[in-house]
């Protein structure tokens, strides 16, 4: 009886998910979440001074139970700089805990009129810079935590600095120098080979700006799990200078080997620029030491230009795409993936700047 009902669960899930590969491993909680989650909920984290980045982030990671989420960006050891400092410790420790009931607030999908902010997490972060730039770096980066609109990338830069996130993916990278000129990647014989390492690298990577600019269209799905960053250098000024050899060509190859869940961070947002070009996500991500593949799960979206704007998250689930905006009352539904790609002429594709799988 419980083979048959697994057969049922896995038959269901394939259902809602026609790209889901290797579903036989999925555990049976797993099928069982994947299949009983609440897509009609409103998510109670509403906008206060200009929130809308850390909400629209905090929906896109927390919007289901997600045991590696929690356990690697919520109980991460501390830096041992901070480690070290029992005022800066103390702090943090409040920083986490605050992070974890937002966790279990966003992921518990209970509906409630009781509106909820980003309130206190705004304030423990404010209190730690001051004390940081007190006590460890005075050069710290300024950053009014509780009213100023930033990037959802900033918060995410902020947290790598205080929790050690390095075993959540793992990165192979290759590094090479030549100078030799052509449009195509001269052959491997014919390079310096600089470094060759696996890197424990933290959950987010950054697209390079170059592949963003150069494509008006840009497929996920050529760049990962394996990205060629090409840079040429064109004055003699700015060769690239290593191991004693100069080289007007460096050639870096990352390849993603395995990962629990990743953010990729897309840089739109430029000094008085922003750029609009379509970058079109996989649906999966496959990689050589993941037993399972990685999903897409949400996406932030910015709505505005360089000059200011506002973010909001689109969200999976049951295969539908359900847009948060902390500013509205409901969360509204937009479609399926083909469907969430052709609203208003790629709006969502042109203007994603965070998308995470997991």
């Amino acid at each position: 009886m419980g083979y048959e009902k697994r057969l049922e669960l896995i038959k269901n899930v394939k259902k809602i998910y026609p790209y889901y590969t290797n579903i036989n491993l999925m555990k049976k909680k797993d099928l069982e979440k994947l299949l009983n989650k609440n897509c009609n909920n409103d998510i109670i984290l509403h906008n206060i001074n200009n929130s809308c980045y850390i909400d629209s982030l905090l929906i896109a990671l927390f919007n289901t139970e997600n045991n590696d989420i929690y356990n690697i960006l919520l109980n991460s050891p501390v830096s041992p700089i901070i480690n070290n400092n029992k005022i800066l410790l103390s702090i943090v420790n409040k920083i986490r805990k605050e992070l974890q009931d937002i966790y279990k607030l966003i992921s518990s999908n209970n509906k409630s009129d009781k509106k909820f902010y980003c309130t206190d997490l705004r304030k423990l972060l404010n209190e730690y810079q001051k004390k940081y730039i007190k006590y460890i770096n005075k050069n710290k980066e300024n950053i009014n935590w509780l009213s100023e609109q930033s990037e959802p990338f900033t918060f995410i830069n902020e947290l790598n600095s205080i929790f050690e996130y390095e075993n959540s993916t793992e990165i192979n990278k290759i590094l090479w120098g030549c100078n030799i000129k052509s449009k195509n990647i001269p052959n491997k014989k014919k390079l310096d080979l600089i470094s060759k390492s696996n890197i424990k690298n933290n959950f987010v990577i950054t697209i390079d700006i170059d592949k963003l600019i150069n494509n008006k269209i840009l497929y996920l799905k050529k760049i990962f799990p394996i990205q060629l960053n090409d840079v040429n250098f064109e004055r003699e000024d700015d060769y690239w200078k290593i191991n004693n050899k100069i080289y007007s060509r460096k050639i870096e190859k990352l390849t993603i080997l395995s990962s629990k869940f990743i953010l990729i961070h897309i840089p739109r947002l430029l000094p008085g620029k922003k750029l609009y070009n379509i970058v079109i996500p996989n649906l999966k991500l496959k990689l050589k030491k993941n037993k399972l593949a990685i999903y897409l799960k949400s996406m932030i979206i910015h709505i505005g230009d360089d000059m200011g704007g506002h973010y909001i998250c689109l969200y999976n689930c049951n295969g539908i795409f359900y847009k948060y905006d902390d500013i509205d009352k409901n969360i509204k539904k937009i479609g399926n993936f083909e469907e969430m790609c052709k609203y208003k002429n790629g709006f969502y594709l042109k203007n994603c700047t965070d998308i995470l799988y997991t």
